[in-house]
């Protein structure tokens, strides 16, 4: 069957799977043709998510018993459920080869491609989540990395073959970035199918859907932009409220950083004492996204900082 859209997952955290489910409800719902497709691998992204409790996995809370259920709750919608094929030996043969010869190098490693898909940078995106530094010891990580090299050529061949087998329109999945993510994105792009990527919103009941990957700054900078713009009158209230329920601990679907602060603890500034207060984020989502979030002054936080004392 043509498909209008095709969903591909590799992950089954919450709430990136069920979001998945949803899209592809919503779809079927249209009338659109919809296939849903998920990829298992050895997806290190998700293994300190996994359930490892042999009771739960009993009472069926394991992530497989997870995906049976939402499918069979797509399948009375009328998504169109499928399964990934098989590779051949060849096939393997040569996704093995490819994590075997994982470079030795960072800057290789960023460019390190198969079949001309940058995997090398999805593998290095997810490794630096992993150790939370933008510059991860390649020898100490040599084993995680061809691990993540592995499942990822191996979901970039398993998703090619989806698409040429079911020649959907257009093709939808999580993120991006990650390992087990970007291959999805960059099999569709080689066969010229349009892509689209999901996210969660603000709490885990909201979700954006992107024609671009969430992770390019300019694309972002224009949908905040547009967002404010359609806001209405209310939209400075609206955003005062928000930030101001921030600073007062309220973390509004994720953990409050402040909430445990006491206030009034802060030293008084003295008179003619400068103070500056730099207000950090996380390096690890943007430092291996290709081009998509080249930083026009500071490379990295760091410098920014050094720059600052």
């Amino acid at each position: 069957i043509n498909m209008d859209i095709l969903i591909i997952e590799s992950i089954t955290l919450t709430p990136h799977l069920e979001t998945a489910g949803e899209i592809a409800n919503r779809s079927a719902i249209s009338g659109q043709k919809t296939g849903f497709s998920i990829i298992y691998v050895n997806n290190l992204d998700t293994h300190k998510h996994k359930v490892k409790s042999p009771i739960q996995k009993a009472l069926g809370s394991g992530p497989k018993a997870k995906v049976r259920q939402l499918q069979s709750a797509m399948s009375a919608y009328g998504v169109n459920i499928l399964l990934p094929p098989s590779l051949s030996a060849d096939i393997k043969r040569e996704i093995q080869s490819y994590a075997e010869r994982a470079p030795r190098n960072l800057d290789i490693l960023r460019a390190y491609q198969y079949r001309k898909a940058d995997l090398g940078l999805a593998t290095l995106s997810s490794l630096i989540s992993r150790t939370l530094t933008i510059e991860p010891d390649i020898e100490a990580n040599r084993e995680l990395i061809q691990s993540h090299l592995l499942s990822s050529a191996t979901v970039y061949e398993k998703a090619k073959a989806l698409i040429l087998a079911h020649q959907p329109k257009k093709v939808v999945s999580f993120n991006g970035r990650f390992a087990c993510a970007k291959p999805i994105f960059e099999a569709a792009k080689h066969l010229g199918v349009e892509v689209g990527y999901h996210e969660r919103g603000a709490t885990y009941e909201r979700y954006q859907l992107y024609e671009k990957q969430p992770h390019d700054y300019v694309y972002i900078r224009q949908l905040i932009a547009k967002h404010w713009q359609d806001a209405g009158e209310a939209r400075v209230q609206k955003a005062h409220t928000f930030f101001s329920r921030r600073r007062d601990g309220d973390g509004i679907g994720w953990p409050s950083f402040t909430a445990e602060q006491k206030k009034e603890l802060v030293p008084v500034r003295e008179e003619k004492i400068r103070q500056i207060v730099y207000y950090s984020s996380s390096d690890d989502e943007f430092a291996a996204t290709g081009e998509l979030s080249t930083q026009p002054i500071f490379g990295t936080q760091r410098q920014s900082i050094k720059f600052l004392i």
